[in-house]
């Protein structure tokens, strides 16, 4: 009753727009303690073993060819949205954030990152023997637009085909000057960012055996990486297996490479190890 009283006075002092503002306030309150309880407990289910020393902005340089797989259980096929398939991440890593350490199973569910779309869009864009406008995916494209859908961020054909032509250029700036960091322009017709609290890279997860695994952004740059041989780009950790920070953590306590047993030694080098490496 006393929350009916409340409401009832505030319409009579402050008037019915007033009210609806501070109704429309106490629910999106509600939903967000509910959605941040519902995470919690989600995260705790799903093995969340703690945090890691190291610090979530930290841009890292990691090997083009060490990123080989998606973290995922598998690429769905979607009609609308940004791209033309959903991931299908495992929901231990569905519900991890920067910094996090997982136990778990996790690291094994993989898919080839070849199967994401943007790889036969790079490969149809530098292939001097086809013309990508020829193409099933140009197609699938074009039938978005059709439907009033969007892809890549892209709303019609022309929105497209300057997607395209940016990306041709990009491609030949990566093979000249080589691939720098937050190397996408930030006005480019398609072009995404992150949250303003971490650089616009590429991001990883880390297996357990320090695989790179991709999670999410730079699908483009990373294809275009890839088709320009280039040998490392930067990228982002996001989160780590219980077993690999167990690495980490006893590379950073060596005081050098001689104290540490062979199983961690091999991994020095590693791109998520080169801050915490003895000398």
């Amino acid at each position: 009753m006393k929350y009916l009283s409340r409401a009832a006075e505030i319409r009579r002092n402050q008037g019915a727009a007033r009210l609806a503002r501070r109704a429309a306030r106490v629910a999106a309150n509600r939903v967000e303690q509910a959605r941040r309880r519902a995470v919690g407990e989600l995260r705790r289910t799903y093995d969340l073993s703690g945090r890691t020393d190291a610090d979530p902005r930290a841009v890292r340089r990691a090997g083009v060819d060490e990123i080989e797989h998606v973290v995922a259980t598998r690429l769905e096929p979607r009609r609308s949205g940004r791209h033309f398939e959903l991931v299908r991440h495992p929901p231990a890593v569905r519900y991890a954030d920067f910094g996090d350490v997982l136990a778990g199973d996790w690291d094994r569910e993989r898919v080839p990152i070849t199967e994401y779309s943007e790889w036969d869009l790079v490969a149809a864009l530098f292939d001097e023997q086809a013309d990508w406008e020829e193409t099933q995916l140009y197609e699938d494209c074009l039938d978005r637009f059709r439907r009033g859908r969007q892809v890549w961020g892209c709303a019609s054909e022309s929105e497209l085909l300057d997607r395209v032509g940016y990306l041709q250029r990009l491609g030949a700036s990566i093979e000249s000057d080589g691939y720098r960091r937050d190397v996408e322009a930030r006005d480019a017709v398609g072009t995404e960012r992150v949250s303003g609290e971490h650089p616009d890279e590429v991001i990883v997860d880390v297996g357990r055996d320090g695989t790179l695994l991709h999670y999410s952004n730079g699908r483009h740059r990373l294809a275009l990486a890839h088709q320009c041989d280039v040998d490392e780009i930067p990228v982002l950790v996001r989160l780590r297996h219980t077993a690999w920070q167990a690495v980490r953590d006893r590379v950073r306590s060596a005081d050098s490479p001689a104290q540490l047993r062979d199983r961690s030694r091999r991994h020095l080098g590693h791109p998520d190890l080169r801050d915490v490496e003895p000398e």
